[in-house]
């Protein structure tokens, strides 16, 4: 689950990977499809947690 970006789909196609994709600059930032939610929130808060634990708090 990416934003729109244009090298995350080229790196899903060139890894053969699945890709869902939220368009920020249309403000869309959490879609659902059905049951599936398609959302960056959840790599974005392990990048802050992960930069607070190399860093320190």
């Amino acid at each position: 689950m990416t934003d729109e970006h244009y090298t995350y789909k080229f790196i899903a196609e060139a890894g053969g990977l699945s890709q869902d994709t939220v368009t920020h600059s249309k403000d869309e930032y959490v879609r659902r499809e059905g049951e599936k939610v398609i959302s960056t929130n959840t790599v974005e808060g392990y990048y802050s947690i992960f930069k607070r634990g190399m860093k320190g708090v």
